[in-house]
C-alpha cells in the first residue's frame, strides 16, 4: 500500500437537480394578479376577525336594548302617573 492512495480524492457525486418546472403548464399560465385575487377571495376570517365582529354586534345589540329599555321605562312612568292621577281624582 502506498501513501498516495490514502490521499486520493473520491470521485465527485452528481449534483442535485431541480425538476423541470415547465411541466406544470397550468401553473405557468396564471398571472400574479389573478393569483393574489383568488387568494384574497378564498381567505377565511381568523378567530380574531370573528371575535371582533361578534363584539361589534353585541355592542350594537346592547345599545339597541338600552334605547328600548329607556323608552319602555318612560312609557311605564307615564302610565303610572296617569293611574296615580286617576286614583287621586276618584277619591
Amino acid at each position: 500500500m502506498s501513501s498516495e492512495s490514502s490521499f486520493e480524492t473520491p470521485p465527485p457525486e452528481p449534483a442535485l437537480s431541480t425538476p423541470h418546472l415547465k411541466a406544470h403548464d397550468d401553473f405557468n399560465t396564471i398571472d400574479a394578479d389573478q393569483t393574489l385575487s383568488s387568494i384574497a377571495e378564498k381567505k377565511q376570517p381568523s378567530v380574531f376577525d370573528i371575535a371582533q365582529d361578534m363584539q361589534e354586534q353585541l355592542k350594537k345589540a346592547s345599545e339597541f336594548l338600552d334605547k328600548n329599555d329607556k323608552e319602555m321605562n318612560e312609557r311605564i312612568d307615564g302610565l303610572l302617573k296617569t293611574i296615580d292621577h286617576i286614583h287621586k281624582s276618584s277619591d
